[in-house]
């Protein structure tokens, strides 16, 4: 097995650490102002949605990872897995290309993580 400082990131800034932020995920006054727009006892469930909405505030954390991971010793240990390690790694190179931050789509993993010796 693998030590923790093998997933440090590579060309990294000399932290390696993450960058974590609060990102605004929509306007509060729009969401508000639609609710008040909805008809009385109508659209029960957006109505909730738009409420929930409210209470829990726009902003969330996004995680900005601060470089690529050491991922090759991933290949070698995880052979069923290299479609996934692919898209991992090009959803981590992505999101170091922009400001965007680190979005994985959620995926189903189906069968043994190796081959059966």
């Amino acid at each position: 097995m693998h030590e923790a400082r093998d997933l440090v990131a590579v060309n990294a800034p000399r932290s390696g650490i993450p960058i974590a932020q609060l990102r605004n995920l929509y306007r509060h006054d729009e969401v508000e102002r639609r609710l008040q727009k909805l008809p009385p006892k109508e659209h029960e469930t957006l109505r909730s949605t738009y409420e929930r909405m409210l209470e829990k505030g726009p902003q969330r954390f996004q995680v900005k990872p601060s470089g690529l991971p050491a991922m090759d010793h991933l290949y070698d240990e995880l052979p069923n897995f290299h479609p996934v390690l692919d898209d991992v790694k090009r959803q981590l190179a992505l999101c170091q290309d922009s400001r965007d931050a680190l979005e994985i789509t959620p995926m189903l993993l189906l069968g043994p993580p190796d081959h059966a010796t």
